[in-house]
């Protein structure tokens, strides 16, 4: 299983020098890996990609910086994506969850430009309902058909729903 290929915002990122080995190891090893004990203060390490892997070797997490924000993705035993954080460039945070199939089911946004929400999505995919603070502070709930069409609003606002979160491709 690769993050990378699973989620947009993780991609390609740096060889480690002096630790490749170590980590390849750690990832062909069935054993647990002693300790390490170093001081806190006395190391840090430089890395565009981090990869944590559970006592078996399978990639559980993934802590990434990537052209146009960082963020950390997160796997059930399976290897399904269940939940993913992300920071844009701008500073826009952004929370996907996903069902046991992998399939977004929730979002909860807040951008730069004052608005912040949360979005549900039925099991395909489909945005059903999102409710949204703008940057005024007026809130709002809308809803939306089984094909991702607004059909009601509470109170009436223009609001576009984003694009629906990518379902992670399996590689």
């Amino acid at each position: 299983m690769r993050f990378a290929s699973r989620l947009a915002w993780l991609v390609l990122a740096a060889s480690i020098a002096g630790c490749s080995s170590a980590a390849d190891q750690s990832r062909s090893s069935k054993a647990s890996n002693p300790p390490v004990t170093t001081a806190a203060s006395s190391q840090t390490i430089t890395v565009q990609k981090l990869i944590l892997v559970d006592k078996d070797g399978k990639e559980r997490a993934e802590l990434g910086v990537v052209p146009g924000g960082a963020g950390l993705a997160l796997t059930d035993a399976n290897g399904k994506a269940r939940g993913a954080f992300v920071v844009t460039d701008d500073g826009s945070p952004g929370l996907t969850l996903y069902d046991a199939d992998g399939v977004a089911r929730a979002t909860i946004q807040v951008s730069n430009n004052g608005e912040s929400g949360v979005s549900l999505y039925d099991d395909t995919g489909i945005h059903r309902l999102s409710a949204i603070v703008n940057a005024n502070g007026a809130a709002g709930v809308v809803f939306y058909d089984k094909t991702g069409k607004q059909i009601a609003a509470a109170p009436v606002i223009s609001h576009r729903p984003s694009q629906k979160p990518s379902k992670p491709s399996s590689k």
